[in-house]
């Protein structure tokens, strides 16, 4: 017995298939959430390093190695 070659689904095949719909929309969903997780992390990462950056302005060294006071 030979199967047509066609756009026609086999009937018995539809329960899988259709369990398998609903398992790649969780797989798809979960990728999402976790996508959306990880973007979050990159950019608190991100938001630190500028943090630290910004807070660690190192004073200039003078003609003689002495530091300067810029606030006087």
């Amino acid at each position: 017995m030979t199967n047509a070659i066609g756009s026609a689904q086999d009937p018995a095949l539809q329960p899988a298939a259709a369990a398998a719909k609903s398992i790649d929309a969780g797989v798809e969903a979960t990728r999402k959430a976790l996508d959306s997780h990880a973007g979050e992390g990159r950019l608190a990462v991100q938001l630190i390093e500028e943090a630290v950056k910004a807070a660690s302005t190192p004073e200039e060294p003078g003609p003689r190695g002495q530091l300067i006071d810029k606030r006087a």
